[in-house]
């Protein structure tokens, strides 16, 4: 065990580490490979987001930057038609690791690359404790692993990175701490790491009250 006194926040990842979504992402990608070609994208969009985001900045040379957005919108919001066909279903000891964070007056976030208003109707629908703050696809310009999202966060929350911890299933969740300076909590769930190398592992969510 190696309690931490100086922690102050938790940061979670959402998918996978609080919940699991369960709809067939192949449909999403080819949904926006279609939507890609229009614009003379020939090109298979996998991973989603760093092809997402090299489309749009490949748009940026011949477009406005009001085009762009509008573009951006339209390719969040096919994502969202899938994401809320989802079925979703608590990881077990979520939500009562979100209330024992919020009576021992801890902060709490979610940075996720789903969609805000998606994660905020799912926390409603499992009936879990409000958060902090939470940041989706949608909230920022940006999305894990870019360091700037994590600066938004640490902004918000008024805190420094030496205060928080990041709990995550992905080399994106690591790799966001990592950039930042964050003490990092890999859940072990589904996924293996292959970039990154994290400060604790977990197998069971409560364990994260281990390390604050």
């Amino acid at each position: 065990m190696d309690k931490q006194e100086s922690i102050k926040a938790v940061i979670f990842d959402f998918d996978g580490t609080l919940v699991n979504l369960d709809f067939d992402i192949e449909i999403t990608r080819r949904k926006l490979t279609e939507y890609f070609e229009q614009f003379g994208f020939n090109m298979y969009i996998r991973p989603i987001y760093p092809k997402i985001f090299m489309v749009l900045s490949k748009l940026k040379e011949t477009k406005t930057e009001e085009d762009v957005k509008q573009i951006k919108r339209k390719a969040f919001s096919l994502m969202d038609i899938e994401e809320t066909k989802a079925k979703v279903s608590e990881i077990e000891g979520a939500k009562e690791l979100l209330k024992n964070l919020k009576k021992q007056g801890k902060k709490v976030a979610v940075i996720s690359v789903n969609g805000e208003k998606i994660i905020k109707k799912i926390f409603k629908s499992l009936d879990f404790p409000l958060v902090d703050l939470i940041v989706g696809r949608d909230t920022t310009d940006f999305v894990k692993p870019d360091q700037k999202i994590g600066e938004f966060v640490l902004n918000e929350l008024k805190l420094k990175p030496k205060e928080v911890l990041l709990v995550g299933d992905t080399d994106y969740d690591i790799q966001l701490a990592d950039k930042l300076k964050i003490r990092s909590v890999w859940f072990e769930n589904k996924l293996l790491l292959k970039l990154s190398k994290p400060t604790y592992r977990i197998k069971k969510l409560q364990e994260v009250l281990d390390y604050i």
